[in-house]
């Protein structure tokens, strides 16, 4: 990968040795920014610089990676060395950088450790502050050709533990330092903030709540990470987002060409292929009489195939997919299924029904969850099954119930080539039988008569 420079030794601070090493590290947070890769390392020249601490991240695994930043901030041009780069990342995603500079001394060789943080993940970084006093890089030399790059971080929520090499004492030596994390920069340690009250951490990270996201999705009044926190929330893939907001999936569309098929069904086609989701039928305007249905929630239950001449279940051949109502969701790859009917008692004339899908393991009892809705109508008369035979074809439903009607369901009771398919004239029964006999027949002519909807308002679900 290209960091814009290239990596040097045996100048400047170390004359013997190396200038820094590249270092790597992937973020383990529990935020969206998890799995992301971050490369470190002291490079130059850039422009008129000998050496700057450069930073690059990647979203995607290691595939591609951002155009480096500088991340030390004195002005470009003052000729100073930032060397030794070292970076590590805590577990809530901070990440934490330091390098040895020596802007202050404008003397190669006297140096002082810096620090900075970022986080978001390295978009956007702390002012660069000292964290030792000034030390000669260069003690010892020749006879000690450098100094060694006995250099490691490990940062947890509160801060980063670096052990390092300096000179303090006229020689090498390695030190270690803790890094105190202050997110808030109230010059107060993020821990101390949290023991004393000053600042809540209600995910028990160590990293006070007003440096965390302050996102709250699903409208509670609450942080979202509160909320996963105290398990008001569940967050399965661990990303930081409650599994209510990230549960939206997209809608269940009645198929274009289909009003002659919605006599007796709701013709469905639902998206999202590959998932596993329910989808859920409420009645939202229904005729007189049935109003009881109306804002009902039921559930599309197990899908079956439905074969035209045997009038049977069958797996061979299908004709179309029909599945009943339910009163509890039924999980599938509804997507991979294509056009579904629909039926049952609830299945009325002349109502409007409104169509949602939810994805397995979203809560049922938070509306954002479900897909935005998609409405189908039903026939408006009980036995409308066409309109007119024309050219072979029967055509939809016209509005009145005639000997046409009646001649339709005749023909597929016979099984001549002419029928038109089963799903508009299997009318009998609360649950369709997949047959059409003699019962279909009569429910047509007693529609012909003039008779009311043959099935009764079925019973609310549990």
């Amino acid at each position: 990968m290209n960091l814009g420079a290239m990596f040097r030794f045996s100048a400047g601070p170390n004359p013997g040795g190396l200038l820094g090493q590249v270092q790597v590290a992937t973020d383990h947070s529990s935020g969206p920014t998890h799995g992301n890769v971050y490369v470190l390392a002291s490079v130059g020249p850039i422009a008129s610089d000998p050496l700057d601490v450069v930073f690059s991240r990647s979203t995607d695994g290691g595939l591609t990676f951002s155009t480096p930043v500088r991340i030390n901030d004195d002005p470009a041009g003052t000729d100073a060395w930032q060397w030794f780069g070292t970076m590590s990342v805590a577990p809530g995603g901070r990440i934490d950088v330091i390098w040895n500079d020596t802007r202050n001394s404008g003397v190669e060789n006297l140096s002082e450790l810096y620090y900075s943080y970022s986080y978001d993940a390295g978009i956007t970084w702390s002012a660069n502050v000292p964290i030792s006093p000034m030390f000669d890089s260069h003690v010892g030399w020749p006879q000690q050709n450098k100094l060694g790059d006995y250099y490691d971080m490990i940062s947890d929520n509160a801060g980063a533990s670096l052990a390092w090499a300096a000179t303090f004492n006229g020689e090498q030596d390695v030190y270690f330092l803790r890094i105190v994390a202050d997110c808030n920069e109230n010059g107060i340690p993020d821990q101390t903030d949290i023991s004393d009250g000053t600042s809540d951490d209600c995910n028990a990270n160590n990293l006070p709540d007003e440096c965390e996201p302050d996102e709250d999705c699903n409208d509670n009044g609450v942080q979202d990470i509160c909320d996963i926190g105290s398990g008001a929330s569940d967050d399965v893939n661990g990303n930081g987002i409650p599994d209510e907001c990230e549960c939206t999936t997209e809608p269940v569309f009645p198929p274009a060409g289909t009003g002659g098929l919605r006599n007796r069904y709701l013709p469905l086609v639902p998206e999202n292929a590959g998932l596993q989701t329910a989808l859920r039928v409420t009645p939202v305007s229904v005729p007189d009489g049935f109003e009881s249905l109306e804002g009902k929630h039921f559930w599309v239950g197990e899908p079956r195939s439905i074969t035209e001449l045997a009038g049977q279940d069958d797996d061979t051949p299908p004709v179309f997919t029909g599945a009943n109502l339910s009163c509890a969701p039924h999980y599938a790859d509804w997507g991979a299924l294509g056009r579904v009917h629909v039926f049952d008692d609830e299945i009325v004339p002349g109502a409007t029904y409104k169509v949602q899908a939810i994805i397995d393991g979203c809560p049922l009892d938070f509306e954002p969850n479900f897909s935005g809705p998609s409405y189908v109508v039903t026939a408006a008369l009980w036995g409308d099954v066409t309109g007119d035979f024309y050219g072979g074809q029967w055509t939809g439903p016209n509005g009145r119930i005639d000997f046409l009607d009646i001649t339709a369901v005749v023909e597929k009771f016979r099984n001549l080539p002419s029928a038109p398919s089963k799903v508009r004239v299997d009318l009998a029964g609360g649950d369709p039988d997949a047959i059409v006999d003699f019962t279909d027949i009569s429910v047509c002519v007693d529609a012909f008569r003039g008779f009311a909807y043959p099935y009764g308002v079925p019973d609310d679900c549990p």
